[in-house]
């Protein structure tokens, strides 16, 4: 047997696996929904340890006198206390100090002499009333010591009436009492109260009899002498006093007695100032570090004012409540998450059925988050944070709509890593807007460096924006501003580094890459040059084809192109096989059987599969390849069949058909029917416009018949506009030439040889 027919036969038992059971489906099913509930989670995960870290505590291991390893640099702007202000919190002292009440004491000793006063001025009298009124030199005794006792000069006829009052202990009573009503009250002396009144003191604070309470009292409400004196004779007046001589003789005795109980306390004042000043909190020098700035150099030696700046970096970022700042994030996290993947599943569900796709846009999520974090902690800005460069490769590898519902996302995941900055978000996201639109479509690596450029000069623009708004200095804003200018150009550099990696690991074919294998001098294509010419010139005519019709309905025309000319890959090792590089038509299938000639002509979409998956050409060329075909029927070798069958024996169509599976994209099907049709084209004789749009029309009528376009999105319009421009682009191919006198001649020659 020879080694094509093991090989064919072998493809044939692969071919002939049963079809998936119910079961097997749903452990696809479950294992699908698995793996995106598997990357979703480590995605929140990962992504809140990154936030949650940049609110932790910065905690340098160093102290007063160590010798710094490296170089610190402040991880945002913040400001220190970087010592006492003297003189500020001097004068700060010395007006808390003028501003506590002098303290008073009430003097109870005063009171107690008054009393004693009276107490000797009632006995004296009492003593007079007894004396015998014939001893002059008794009386004059007795005169001399009530005028001491009273602190007046009283007349004779004054003491005898005080002598002469019948009730001596009534009058004791009322002056008793008098006294004790006009003490209860604090009394200043006139010439204290003018002293505080001059100073602007308003309030002084006055200890109680029992010198624990101390209260502050008005100045203008404390009684001095004269005002005490008058508060004394409403006292009097209130006793009903009928003898008016009685009355004028107790008020002038009581006047002499009066005397101020309130003294200043100078040492309780003291204590009270120093306790005000003492009070007073130092006036520190607050200085600022900028993000970025140098706090200690390598091989320095730390200070106590190293020290302070580094607790001043370590209280700014300590967390007040561990749990509720994690639980905060968290749920932060999930949102935005959450919205973006039910945004992807609605609107991009091609891209969420796809699970591949899904890790990948985690990844780039996780690795935004990880970049933003490494630049928090480095003396580099937030805001030269390249990250335009996720929404750049996002667009080349997945598509513009998906990029921008993922540049939501980073932004935000960014500003919360950068201390919940505004400026970070709205940057971040007109930068990657600009991104978006600039990349989109891009065909060359030119293109990536100018949409770098386009990024870093809105960047660029948006930072002098925000300056201008804030009132920055223009020297402090431009600074930033060229930052983010740097940015876009790094994001560039990024997205054509990476651009690669991400197609190989992902298997993702960008129009860049399509653009790389559109050249002529491809391995595959120069095989195919010389080991099937009729195969690669209807490779190249396919590829005119399905371009234009691509551009006609807004598909990928690049892909169709390029898709074209690698379809027919499978053909170039048994290129004798296909009737476009036969010299004598059906010579390689005779001696095969028409099922074991259709096995080989099927054979070919496996054996492309294998070189496009050799030659890395990418997922996007291998499902063309796969599918171009679809289920189709091999019409030719199928009748052959019917005609050879012996009576009674059944011929299987399912047999003569390609293994597919049906076009899943516009692409696909597009290559699909330009390949017949062009196949078909080169069989109308004396083609002309309307013989050529009758076979596209029948053609694609056939596959519209055998539903091999159930499984793309393609409409009937779509239908419409992709025949239209097939009849174009083949009538332009085909035209009818002019006949030269002497081509006419040779041909009139030739037919008469003949």
């Amino acid at each position: 047997m020879s080694p094509l027919i093991k090989k064919t036969l072998f493809r044939l038992k692969k071919l002939n696996k049963p079809f998936a059971s119910e079961q097997d489906k749903r452990n696809e099913f479950l294992a699908k929904s698995s793996l995106r509930i598997l990357t979703a989670l480590l995605t929140i995960l990962i992504v809140v340890g990154v936030v949650f870290s940049s609110r932790l505590p910065v905690r340098f291991l160093l102290n007063e006198g160590d010798i710094s390893s490296e170089d610190i640099y402040a991880p945002f702007d913040f400001s220190y206390k970087s010592g006492i202000d003297d003189a500020r919190t001097m004068s700060i002292q010395e007006e808390a100090k003028a501003a506590v009440p002098e303290v008073y004491s009430i003097n109870d000793n005063v009171f107690k002499d008054v009393l004693k006063k009276a107490e000797t001025f009632f006995g004296i009298l009492k003593e007079a009333k007894d004396l015998d009124p014939a001893n002059e030199e008794a009386r004059d005794n007795i005169f001399k010591r009530i005028n001491e006792t009273s602190g007046l000069n009283l007349s004779r006829d004054e003491i005898g009436f005080l002598i002469g009052v019948d009730d001596t202990a009534r009058m004791r009573s009322r002056v008793v009492e008098a006294l004790k009503g006009l003490y209860s009250q604090p009394i200043i002396s006139h010439d204290e109260k003018n002293r505080l009144t001059l100073s602007g003191k308003d309030t002084i604070s006055i200890y109680d009899q029992s010198g624990k309470n101390k209260k502050d009292v008005s100045i203008y409400d404390i009684d001095t002498k004269d005002s005490a004196v008058r508060g004394m004779e409403q006292i009097l007046s209130e006793y009903n006093i009928a003898d008016k001589k009685e009355k004028a003789l107790l008020s002038r005795i009581l006047s002499s007695w009066i005397s101020p109980n309130l003294i200043f306390n100078k040492d309780e004042t003291d204590i009270t100032r120093r306790q005000a000043s003492a009070a007073v909190e130092p006036v520190y020098v607050t200085e600022e570090r900028l993000k970025g700035e140098t706090i200690i150099r390598k091989g320095q030696r730390i200070t106590r004012a190293h020290i302070v700046q580094l607790d001043a970096i370590s209280s700014e970022t300590a967390p007040g409540d561990t749990f509720s700042q994690l639980l905060g994030i968290a749920v932060v996290v999930c949102l935005l998450l959450f919205a973006m993947f039910v945004f992807i599943r609605i609107f991009e569900y091609k891209i969420y059925a796809q699970e591949k796709l899904l890790v990948l846009i985690s990844v780039f999520i996780v690795l935004t988050a990880v970049s933003a974090r490494a630049i928090a902690l480095s003396p580099l800005p937030s805001l030269f944070l390249p990250l335009a460069a996720a929404p750049m490769l996002l667009t080349l590898l997945v598509g513009g709509g998906v990029s921008a519902i993922v540049l939501i996302v980073i932004s935000a995941i960014a500003a919360l890593v950068a201390g919940i900055q505004f400026n970070v978000f709205l940057v971040s996201f007109i930068g990657g807007i600009t991104a978006i639109c600039t990349i989109y479509n891009a065909r060359s690596r030119v293109h990536i460096v100018k949409s770098g450029l386009y990024v870093g000069v809105m960047n660029f623009v948006v930072i002098s924006a925000i300056g201008v708004m804030s009132n920055f200095e223009i020297s402090i804003f431009l600074r930033q501003a060229l930052w983010g200018l740097a940015s876009g150009i790094v994001s560039a550099a990024i997205t054509m580094i990476f651009l690669p990696i991400f197609e190989s690991i992902f298997k993702i074919t960008t129009d860049i890459r399509l653009l790389e294998l559109a050249d002529l001098n491809h391995p595959l294509l120069k095989d195919m040059v010389t080991k099937a010419t009729g195969t690669y010139h209807h490779s190249i005519i396919v590829g005119n084809l399905a371009e234009a019709a691509s551009e006609a309905i807004g598909a990928n025309s690049l892909l169709c192109r390029i898709g074209s000319y690698y379809h027919d890959i499978g053909k170039i090792e048994k290129s004798e096989y296909f009737a476009e590089n036969e010299q004598v038509p059906s010579e390689s299938h005779e001696g095969l059987s028409p099922s074991m000639s259709s096995l080989v002509i099927t054979n070919h979409v496996k054996d492309g599969e294998e070189l496009a998956e050799k030659y890395k050409l990418g997922a996007a060329i291998k499902d063309i390849i796969k599918q171009h075909h679809g289920t189709g029927i091999i019409t030719y070798f199928y009748h052959q069949a019917i005609e050879k069958k012996k009576q009674g024996q059944a011929v299987s169509e399912e047999s003569f058909r390609y293994p597919g599976p049906k076009p899943q994209s516009r692409e696909s099907a597009i290559v699909m029917l330009a390949d017949s049709v062009e196949a078909a084209s080169r069989m109308v004789h004396e083609p002309t416009p309307q013989k050529l749009k009758e076979l596209v029309r029948k053609i694609i009528n056939n596959k519209f018949i055998d539903r091999q376009l159930d499984e793309c999105e393609l409409s009937l319009k779509d239908i419409s506009r992709i025949s239209e421009s097939f009849v174009k682009i083949l009538t332009g191919t085909y035209h009818s030439r002019v006949e030269y006198p002497d081509l006419k001649q040779s041909k009139h020659e030739h037919n008469n040889n003949k």
